[in-house]
């Protein structure tokens, strides 16, 4: 198996975040309107 490098992985978990916090985001201003 292979095994990421740590700033792969961290940039994968940042843009993963990221896309939820956006998604979070625009569900919200959604369910307000």
């Amino acid at each position: 198996a292979v095994v990421p490098e740590p700033e792969t992985f961290l940039l994968f978990f940042l843009a993963s975040a990221g896309f939820r916090r956006t998604a979070g985001q625009k569900r919200q201003e959604l369910i307000n309107e």
